[in-house]
């Protein structure tokens, strides 16, 4: 999936902590349906949070020309920053959550969707096919 133009993803950590990925152009690979993968291209930025044995311990806020992000289930778990990379680390007590939220965040929480179905409009019909056979279970599950 290509985002183009201001792209912008973020994922919530822990109360409100929120890993931000922001950049020109966002190419995302799914496998199985799940994100793995995200290369930003021109302008990438990114705030994310750091653990120690489960404990948020600090935040990372850094921008690179071009930069990859990996995630293993659901999760930001690796990052590669591509050209000039310039990062600030915070310890979480630090925090300045003005100084590393992201230009355009807004988590917009009671707009998300619950679940898949949430994102048909009400009174859409939907026509089943026999091409995807996991979607019939999906609706007589929900159903």
């Amino acid at each position: 999936m290509d985002f183009n133009g201001s792209a912008f993803i973020t994922s919530q950590e822990e109360g409100v902590n929120f890993n931000q990925i922001r950049g020109k152009k966002m190419v995302s690979s799914f496998i199985n349906g799940k994100l793995v993968k995200l290369d930003v291209t021109g302008n990438g930025q990114v705030v994310y949070f750091l653990r120690d044995q489960g404990e948020l311990t600090a935040v990372n806020k850094s921008e690179s020309s071009n930069l990859v992000a990996r995630l293993k289930d659901g999760k930001l778990s690796r990052i590669s920053f591509k050209i000039n990379p310039v990062s600030t680390f915070y310890p979480i007590k630090k925090v300045d959550y003005e100084e590393i939220t992201l230009k355009g965040f807004k988590w917009l929480d009671e707009k998300r969707p619950k679940d898949k179905f949430s994102i048909i409009p009400k009174g859409l019909d939907i026509v089943l096919t026999d091409s995807k056979p996991w979607f019939h279970k999906d609706i007589d599950e929900k159903q």
